[in-house]
């Protein structure tokens, strides 16, 4: 995983309420897929306003929030290192916690170490694109 060794205690009465079922390989499959229809992508200039809006889909389960969020994050990052800038640290902290979060998960479920599941995107999304 990520090397941190974490251990989390989760009361056996409240397990339901905390966790959920990791994502299967197909819902992965299907979330990757739909990443490569989608063309727009939307950003907040207010950094206020986008921030707390990261940190809530940060909070949730929605991996198309958080693959729309990440892409918004990466066109961004592109626009600013074309002109010399880089991303503020609120963005860039939100986007390596996203990627984080998504590459641990998607690794466990593909069998493929976290940081190999990028690569694993950007080949399925080129063979998605080549169809």
């Amino acid at each position: 995983m990520d090397g941190s060794h974490s251990v989390y205690y989760v009361p056996v009465e409240r397990a339901s309420e905390r966790l959920r079922p990791l994502l299967t390989e197909d819902e992965i499959y299907h979330i990757i897929d739909e990443m490569a229809e989608k063309k727009e992508v939307k950003w907040c200039s207010d950094s206020r306003e986008r921030r707390s809006i990261f940190q809530e889909i940060l909070h949730n389960d929605n991996y198309e929030e958080m693959i729309d969020m990440m892409r918004s994050l990466h066109t961004q990052q592109e626009r600013k290192r074309r002109t010399g800038h880089k991303l503020g640290a609120a963005d860039e902290a939100a986007m390596h916690a996203a990627e984080s979060r998504m590459y641990q998960e998607f690794g466990i479920v593909l069998n493929i170490k976290p940081e190999q599941v990028h690569s694993f995107i950007v080949k399925r999304l080129a063979a998605a694109q080549t169809k």
